[in-house]
C-alpha cells in the first residue's frame, strides 16, 4: 500500500477525528461516533486511505524517485 493522503489531508482527518471522539464525551450514548473517529484516526496513521484507491486519487506530494 502506497502512501496516498498528504499532510493538509492528514490534518484535516486528525482534527474530525479528535472532534469526534471528543463527542463521546459530550453525548456517550451515541457510541457510532467511536467507530467513524477511529476510522479517520487510522487513515491518519497508515497514511492510506482506501476510498483514494478507486479513483486513483492521491494527496501525497512525495514522487517516487528512480
Amino acid at each position: 500500500m502506497k502512501p496516498n493522503v498528504g499532510k493538509i489531508d492528514r490534518t484535516i482527518h486528525i482534527v474530525a477525528g479528535l472532534a469526534l471522539l471528543s463527542l463521546l464525551f459530550v453525548q456517550p450514548s451515541n457510541a457510532h461516533w467511536w467507530g467513524l473517529s477511529s476510522v479517520l484516526l487510522v487513515i491518519v496513521f497508515m497514511r492510506w486511505c482506501p476510498s483514494y484507491t478507486l479513483p486513483g486519487a492521491t494527496t501525497d506530494n512525495v514522487r517516487e524517485t528512480k
